[in-house]
């Protein structure tokens, strides 16, 4: 039989769950995500977030300077 028969058995992962994939899944990363994806999405992250916010502080810091100023 080949390596990739199909084996219900509870052995392996110990969680006795028949056909659960993620036991028969090896040396999977979830920090492996590559660098360039990484920075793009939080340089969007924050434009979207940074850019209402500055606007918002902006604009409260004006409106504090016309009150006491």
């Amino acid at each position: 039989m080949s390596d990739h028969s199909h084996d219900d058995s509870a052995g392996a992962s110990g969680n006795g769950a028949p056909g659960n994939s993620a036991s028969r899944v090896a040396n999977v990363d979830p920090y492996d995500v590559p660098t360039t994806m990484a920075t793009g999405r939080v340089i969007f992250g924050w434009a979207l977030v940074g850019v209402p916010l500055l606007y918002g502080v902006i604009t409260t810091l004006s409106k504090v300077g016309q009150l006491f100023g």
